[in-house]
């Protein structure tokens, strides 16, 4: 961590006569080198560990783990449950898995093993895949310490929290928190791998703590920014004069899906260039031109910091009917949101399996269970007759929109092969034109 205590056992020992909030366990620790030389004598100074338990843990101390760049996490064994016995072969396996040539200087750490564990796992002080200000926990109860690390158990359970955020009311939690605030001041930084374990009496013991190999992140006020998302949720989710239905809900699958299409974390190109090829307005005019509710001027996609999301609200608005009463088409676009909410796995499917947004031959059956949620049949006969008008402006053989539509395309290819062959064009220009069509 430091020039003057640069090895997990250095840090360790360092820390054992600082911390306030958690306990480090006894430990000796020698070099490969003091093993070569005298190993009777490095046998000799571990033996008082076996008087606090029966087993001690061997593990690995090297100059190459726990830097800035590389934490070589998992790299080297670690030998659990090691009696007096046993001792002897545990430090040589330890150190025959340093390769065939060890630095000297390279370390072998001995710790009693902690009993009656009651919760062990892994604190992260950011969150590791975008290095944002996030505690991230992953922890298990069945009192294996290295369940964890090792990934050997399926059962692991993971706790977030934002740096800024209100700390859990569970002990547990909150004295981790504490211990990764007193070791971010005492270490003078913010980015901290820390394994720990609590024991049956819920004391708090420190097993190691490195630099976490993490990107940056990006600078920014988190707190600011959290609550900049949600004023602007909660601005979206009022009832507005032009849309129908109370509330709306946010995913990132339904109607122009940008989860398939673009990620959910795309590049700002990728997010703005979605917007104005589809989302903006483009989405709006195709379904007003083919008998839906006129929704232009309403964004269906709506990014929080950069993570886009559907406002279903006003994608269920686009599936209803110019036809259908304001009162139907507001108790429907309600019907719908709480279907989703209720059903949220249906969101890459919202169009089949819960919007009535064209006829089938089977939907005046399907149309039944509106019944169900208060509609009359008055309600599902309009609903029915609306749909059907639609569709039939759509697909009929000579005079549906899709004739047109497939007139448009062919002129579009001719379009492109216009703009791609000219000469006089740049390559912005060319992107430009071809946005435009």
């Amino acid at each position: 961590m430091s020039r003057h205590h640069s090895t997990k056992a250095e840090v360790l020992l360092w820390l054992q006569n600082k911390l306030t909030t958690a306990k480090v366990l006894n430990l000796h620790f020698f070099t490969v080198e003091e093993w070569e030389k005298n190993q009777a004598k490095c046998l000799e100074r571990v033996q008082g560990l076996f008087n606090s338990s029966s087993q001690v843990i061997v593990r690995s101390s090297t100059l190459s783990e726990d830097q800035e760049n590389s934490s070589k996490a998992g790299a080297y064994e670690s030998i659990l449950n090691v009696t007096q016995e046993t001792l002897k072969e545990a430090i040589e396996k330890v150190i025959s898995s340093y390769g065939k040539n060890p630095n000297l200087q390279d370390q072998i750490l001995i710790q009693p093993m902690l009993q009656n564990v009651s919760m062990s796992g892994v604190l992260f002080s950011k969150d590791i895949a975008t290095g944002a200000p996030y505690y991230v926990i992953n922890y298990e109860v069945k009192g294996d310490t290295e369940a964890v690390t090792s990934g050997t158990t399926d059962e692991i359970q993971t706790y977030i929290i934002a740096k800024s955020g209100e700390i859990s009311e569970h002990a547990f939690f909150r004295l981790l928190i504490q211990l990764a605030n007193e070791l971010e001041q005492i270490l003078e930084r913010d980015n901290l791998d820390i394994e720990f374990a609590f024991d049956k009496n819920r004391t708090l013991y420190l097993f190691q703590v490195r630099p976490l190999v993490a990107p940056k992140g990006i600078d920014f006020d988190q707190t600011k920014t959290l609550l900049n998302i949600q004023q602007k949720i909660e601005q979206l989710s009022v009832p507005h004069p032009y849309l129908y239905g109370d509330k709306t809900v946010f995913g990132v699958m339904p109607d122009w899906n940008p989860a398939e299409i673009i990620g959910v974390r795309p590049k700002p190109l990728a997010l703005s260039l979605y917007k104005d090829l589809i989302t903006n307005n483009i989405w709006a005019y195709q379904r007003d031109n083919y008998g839906y509710k006129n929704l232009r001027s309403f964004p269906l996609l709506v990014d929080f910091f950069g993570l886009p999301y559907i406002d279903v609200r006003i994608s269920f608005n686009s599936f209803l009917p110019k036809s259908l009463p304001p009162d139907l088409s507001h108790r429907l676009v309600n019907y719908y949101l709480e279907c989703l909410i209720e059903n949220p796995a249906l969101h890459d499917k919202v169009e089949f399996d819960i919007v009535y947004s064209c006829y089938t031959f089977d939907l005046p059956e399907r149309v039944q269970k509106l019944g169900r949620h208060g509609f009359t049949k008055e309600d599902t006969d309009q609903l029915t007759n609306s749909l059907r008008e639609l569709t039939n402006s759509i697909i009929h053989r000579e005079k549906g929109l899709w004739v047109v539509d497939i007139e448009k395309i062919e002129i579009l290819k001719q379009r492109h092969e216009k703009i791609f062959s000219n000469p006089d064009f740049d390559e912005i220009s060319k992107i430009y034109w071809l946005i435009e069509d």
